[in-house]
């Protein structure tokens, strides 16, 4: 029985079902089914030859789901301010943010000794179990026999959303600046793909105080709307955290692997269930006050 399940939480969880690339060169490594492979591929090519109405994103939303990918390596306050951040946002423009969608990626995600899912996912249950009225982890990503990238997952989660909110609720992916600015590296995403999910979902991108400049000295907004294709603009937006938060998975990863404390980074229940499993290299650190 995990820790989270036995130290008088009680709570009986149900299986619902900062976001991944799409690396172009571990295609052929991470399809191993070739008939996910066939039915990707037959996806590319629909959307290719999908002529989408240039107001796709641009139409008046009035509700609204997000989904939050990812590999929550381990989930930190950084990673659950996201929703807050984006549902403040959305009621000042009288849209209903109906719940946002958290997805951890599966463990053939290409990511340098990732935790299990199980861990990941048993976390992430954890940290929202106060706000599960309009958070979700959803297991499906996580579950799949290979690496999906995140097209799919949005692909998968739309036709839930439609039948479970009605016709008129859009989904959008929601992310943070960092993932936006990997976008822009063509070794590391399809601009095929890129331009399916701006144009069929689109994004909401927050963005950090904290955020450093970039190269030439331009703001993280500024910077990614010079180098984003003038087709692509439009389908992201942009919400600044006014909050400064320099928060991490990996510098989280480093307090712990040092013995440091990360309380009031990581919710308590989450880093219970990190000391529990003796995650990222971690010992509960020593009080000297007795």
């Amino acid at each position: 029985m995990s820790l989270f399940m036995g130290i008088n939480f009680m709570l009986i969880f149900i299986a619902n079902d900062y976001a991944d690339a799409f690396p172009r060169n571990k295609i052929e490594k991470n399809y191993a089914n070739a008939k996910h492979l066939r039915e990707f591929t037959d996806q590319l090519q629909r959307n290719d030859n999908t002529q989408l109405s240039p107001n796709t994103i641009l139409l008046p939303i009035k509700r609204l789901v997000l989904l939050l990918a990812g590999s929550f390596h381990p989930v930190t306050i950084g990673h659950l301010r996201m929703p807050e951040i984006a549902r403040d946002y959305y009621r000042l423009h009288s849209i209903q943010l109906l719940e946002v969608i958290i997805s951890p990626v599966n463990e053939f995600y290409n990511k340098t000794s990732l935790t299990p899912a199980t861990h990941r996912i048993e976390m992430l249950r954890a940290a929202i179990y106060n706000d599960n009225k309009w958070l979700s982890v959803d297991t499906w990503e996580a579950e799949q026999p290979f690496w999906t990238p995140v097209n799919l997952v949005l692909d998968h989660h739309y036709k839930i959303i439609k039948q479970r909110y009605g016709e008129d609720t859009e989904l959008r992916l929601l992310t943070g600046s960092d993932l936006v600015q990997e976008i822009l590296n063509p070794t590391k995403w399809s601009p095929k793909v890129i331009n399916y999910i701006m144009r069929t979902y689109g994004v909401t991108c927050i963005t950090r105080l904290s955020d450093t400049e970039v190269n030439r000295g331009d703001s993280i907004i500024e910077y990614i709307t010079k180098e984003m294709p003038n087709q692509w603009k439009r389908h992201v937006e942009f919400i600044v955290d006014t909050m400064t938060n320099d928060i991490s998975s990996t510098k989280v990863r480093a307090q712990l692997a040092e013995g440091c404390s990360v309380k009031y980074i990581v919710p308590d229940a989450v880093i219970a269930i990190i000391y529990y499993y003796g995650l990222y290299n971690s010992t509960a650190p020593i009080s000297l006050v007795t």
